[in-house]
Protein backbone atom coordinates (compact mmCIF):
# COMPACT_ATOMS: atom_id res chain seq x y z
CA UNK A 1 0.00 0.00 0.00
CA UNK A 2 1.21 3.43 -0.79
CA UNK A 3 1.30 6.49 1.40
CA UNK A 4 -1.50 7.88 -0.78
CA UNK A 5 -3.68 4.86 0.06
CA UNK A 6 -3.27 5.49 3.78
CA UNK A 7 -3.99 9.19 3.35
CA UNK A 8 -7.29 8.20 1.68
CA UNK A 9 -7.99 5.73 4.50
CA UNK A 10 -7.40 8.53 7.01
CA UNK A 11 -9.91 10.71 5.15
CA UNK A 12 -12.40 7.82 5.13
CA UNK A 13 -11.87 7.28 8.87
CA UNK A 14 -12.53 10.98 9.49
CA UNK A 15 -15.79 10.78 7.50
CA UNK A 16 -16.79 7.67 9.46
CA UNK A 17 -16.19 9.67 12.65
CA UNK A 18 -18.43 12.46 11.36
CA UNK A 19 -21.17 9.90 10.67
CA UNK A 20 -20.73 8.60 14.23
CA UNK A 21 -21.07 12.16 15.54
CA UNK A 22 -24.42 12.50 13.74
CA UNK A 23 -25.66 9.08 14.87
CA UNK A 24 -24.59 9.39 18.52
CA UNK A 25 -27.49 11.60 19.73
CA UNK A 26 -30.05 9.47 17.89
CA UNK A 27 -31.85 6.56 19.49
CA UNK A 28 -29.80 3.53 18.56
CA UNK A 29 -31.54 0.95 20.73
CA UNK A 30 -32.81 -2.21 19.10
CA UNK A 31 -35.06 -4.95 20.41
CA UNK A 32 -33.22 -8.27 20.30
CA UNK A 33 -33.72 -11.84 21.50
CA UNK A 34 -31.03 -13.88 23.23
CA UNK A 35 -31.07 -17.51 24.31
CA UNK A 36 -31.84 -17.59 28.02
CA UNK A 37 -28.51 -19.24 28.95
CA UNK A 38 -26.53 -16.41 27.29
CA UNK A 39 -28.77 -13.75 28.82
CA UNK A 40 -28.24 -15.34 32.24
CA UNK A 41 -24.46 -15.29 31.77
CA UNK A 42 -24.51 -11.62 30.73
CA UNK A 43 -26.66 -10.78 33.75
CA UNK A 44 -24.22 -12.65 36.01
CA UNK A 45 -21.34 -10.62 34.53
CA UNK A 46 -23.22 -7.40 35.37
CA UNK A 47 -23.92 -8.52 38.94
CA UNK A 48 -20.36 -9.72 39.59
CA UNK A 49 -18.54 -7.52 42.11
CA UNK A 50 -15.11 -6.75 40.74
CA UNK A 51 -14.25 -3.51 42.49
CA UNK A 52 -10.51 -3.24 42.86
CA UNK A 53 -8.60 -0.30 44.26
CA UNK A 54 -5.64 -1.16 42.03
CA UNK A 55 -7.73 -1.23 38.85
CA UNK A 56 -6.30 1.96 37.34
CA UNK A 57 -2.72 0.89 38.02
CA UNK A 58 -3.40 -2.55 36.56
CA UNK A 59 -4.96 -1.09 33.43
CA UNK A 60 -1.74 0.86 32.75
CA UNK A 61 0.22 -2.42 32.81
CA UNK A 62 -2.10 -4.30 30.44
CA UNK A 63 -1.00 -5.74 27.15
CA UNK A 64 -3.15 -4.79 24.14
CA UNK A 65 -4.64 -8.30 24.19
CA UNK A 66 -5.55 -7.98 27.89
CA UNK A 67 -7.16 -4.61 27.23
CA UNK A 68 -9.33 -6.14 24.49
CA UNK A 69 -10.42 -8.93 26.86
CA UNK A 70 -11.25 -6.46 29.65
CA UNK A 71 -13.18 -4.22 27.24
CA UNK A 72 -15.19 -7.17 25.91
CA UNK A 73 -15.96 -8.31 29.45
CA UNK A 74 -17.19 -4.78 30.19
CA UNK A 75 -19.49 -4.87 27.15
CA UNK A 76 -20.86 -8.23 28.31
CA UNK A 77 -21.62 -6.68 31.70
CA UNK A 78 -23.34 -3.71 30.04
CA UNK A 79 -25.48 -6.12 28.02
CA UNK A 80 -26.33 -7.74 31.37
CA UNK A 81 -27.41 -4.34 32.69
CA UNK A 82 -29.69 -3.92 29.67
CA UNK A 83 -31.17 -7.35 30.34
CA UNK A 84 -31.72 -6.45 33.97
CA UNK A 85 -33.50 -3.22 33.00
CA UNK A 86 -35.49 -4.31 29.93
CA UNK A 87 -35.38 -8.11 29.75
CA UNK A 88 -38.60 -10.01 29.24
CA UNK A 89 -38.68 -13.83 29.23
CA UNK A 90 -40.03 -15.34 26.01
CA UNK A 91 -39.88 -19.12 26.35
CA UNK A 92 -36.26 -20.21 25.96
CA UNK A 93 -35.23 -16.67 25.06
CA UNK A 94 -35.06 -13.25 26.65
CA UNK A 95 -36.15 -10.17 24.73
CA UNK A 96 -34.41 -6.91 25.63
CA UNK A 97 -33.37 -3.52 24.33
CA UNK A 98 -29.68 -3.21 23.43
CA UNK A 99 -27.82 -0.22 22.14
CA UNK A 100 -26.32 -0.72 18.69
CA UNK A 101 -22.93 0.05 20.28
CA UNK A 102 -23.18 -3.14 22.37
CA UNK A 103 -24.49 -5.17 19.44
CA UNK A 104 -21.54 -4.01 17.33
CA UNK A 105 -19.11 -5.06 20.05
CA UNK A 106 -20.68 -8.52 20.27
CA UNK A 107 -20.59 -8.91 16.47
CA UNK A 108 -16.94 -7.85 16.34
CA UNK A 109 -16.04 -10.37 19.07
CA UNK A 110 -17.92 -13.12 17.22
CA UNK A 111 -16.20 -12.26 13.94
CA UNK A 112 -12.74 -12.28 15.52
CA UNK A 113 -13.50 -15.66 17.15
CA UNK A 114 -14.57 -17.12 13.78
CA UNK A 115 -18.16 -17.61 14.91
CA UNK A 116 -19.84 -15.79 12.00
CA UNK A 117 -19.75 -18.51 9.40
CA UNK A 118 -22.25 -17.95 6.61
Amino acid sequence: MSRHDYEKYAQDAAILGEIGKVLFPQDTKLSVRLPRHLADQALAAWRRDELNAKGAARAAEETPEQQVLRTRAAYLALIGLCIENTGQPCGDEVSCELDAWYIGSALQAAEEQGLLIS
